[in-house]
This record gives structure tokens, sequence and C-alpha cells, in this order.
């Protein structure tokens, strides 16, 4: 049987954030799960946050682009941020601000087009076409963009058709 060393708070920290990057909020569920008294996490997290090594607006910045070339919308990518535990006072302004700077038009179009090219266009009518760009339309927005984006998108295909 193995010995098992008692870690501190802070040296677990160093531990986990050597391995990946953490929210604070998240950083503090992994030690209350392991375990640690409500003061030694909170002295551990206030450490990694003094010292750089939770900087969690440059995260989130990682975590919106990746998101967004993964082909998640707005709104979808917000959720995922919320369920990662990003601060929530962060995630108010930053996030938007973040979201202004990326172009979530190309990305959309691409969710279209990747649906659209597996129909044969030229065998649908009007009605079959109509019901098609339907469901398309339900599962691009299912992603987290916006109806009027998509439909935008399925428009701008259709026209090049």
């Amino acid at each position: 049987m193995k010995k098992q060393i008692k870690m501190s708070a802070q040296n677990y920290v160093q531990y986990l954030l050597g391995r990946q990057n953490y929210t604070a909020n998240k950083l503090r569920a992994r030690l209350k799960n392991k375990g640690f008294p409500q003061s030694d996490t909170e002295n551990a997290v206030a450490w990694a946050i003094e010292n750089a090594y939770i900087n969690e607006s440059e995260l989130m910045e990682r975590q919106v682009e990746l998101l967004a070339k993964r082909g998640y919308g707005k709104n979808i990518i917000y959720s995922k941020l919320r369920n990662d535990f990003f601060n929530p006072e962060l995630m108010g302004g930053y996030f938007s601000q973040l979201c202004e700077n990326i172009d979530f038009g190309p990305y959309c179009y691409v969710e279209v087009e990747k649906r659209l090219d597996k129909l044969n266009l030229a065998e649908l009518d009007k009605d079959q076409l109509r019901k098609e760009c339907e469901k398309i339309m339900r599962q691009v927005v299912s992603r987290g963009y916006s109806p009027t984006m998509v439909r935008n998108c399925l428009r701008e295909y259709l026209s090049d058709e």
C-alpha cells in the first residue's frame, strides 16, 4: 500500500494549474471536493490570482475564439462559459466586448453550407426546399446562432446556387 502524502491547498493548486487552466470558481470547487477547509481554499486561490497563475479574462478570450471556430454561436458559447464557472461579473461586459470582435457570419455560413451540401438541390421542388431550409434553420439555431443570421446565410447560399 502506498503512503499518501498530504498536500497543502497551495501545492494542490500549483499541481492543478500545472496541468490545465482553471477559473477561480472551478479551482475552488476542485479544492472543496478534495476536502480542503474553506480558509485554505480561499488563501490558495487568492495566492494563485496574486501571482498571475489565474487570468480569467485571457482564458475566456481563448475559450470564446476556440468555441467560435468549432461552430458555436454566441448563445451557446455564453452557456458553456457559464458552465465552466467563469466569474459572473466578468461574463457580463467582457463577454459582450469579446463577441463584438468576432464575426460569427462566416462560421454560421459554414454550418449552413455543410448541411445544404448534403442535399441535391436540383431535385427538390419549392415545398421540399422550404422544409429542408426550416430543418437546417432549427439545427443551426440550436448551435447558438441567431435566427436572423441563419436566415441570411441560407439566402446567401441559395442565391449563389
